[in-house]
């Protein structure tokens, strides 16, 4: 029989490749913890510490009262008047002839003096 475990690989040349667990490596899980961990502290620190600077706010205290009555009474109700539609005016448009487009005049050099 062979002393191998079951569970190992041996490579194409007889060698042992060795096991790996599936998933992300040990390192990259602890650094992943560490770092999360040491986020959420500076997030808290700063709370506390920005916390600190921030000014007090000042608090007013307003008294609500209702205007005066008016001394004429009520107001008058507001009417609604319905809505006046104006229509564009109509202008008849005679249809434009076209005019024939006069024919250019060919201009003819001038006759050329002879010595």
């Amino acid at each position: 029989m062979s002393d191998r475990k079951p569970t190992e690989r041996v490579g194409v040349l007889g060698t042992g490749i060795g096991l790996r667990r599936p998933g992300p490596d040990r390192r990259a899980v602890i650094g992943s913890v560490v770092f999360h961990v040491v986020l959420i502290g500076v997030l808290l620190v700063s709370g506390t510490v920005f916390a600190r600077r921030m000014p007090a706010f000042e608090v007013y205290r307003v008294k609500l009262v209702s205007p005066p009555p008016q001394l004429a009474g009520e107001p008058a109700p507001i009417r609604a008047t319905p809505p006046v539609v104006r229509r564009p005016e109509r202008t008849v448009q005679t249809p434009t002839q076209q005019q024939p487009k006069p024919r250019p005049v060919e201009q003819k050099p001038p006759p050329k003096e002879e010595p």
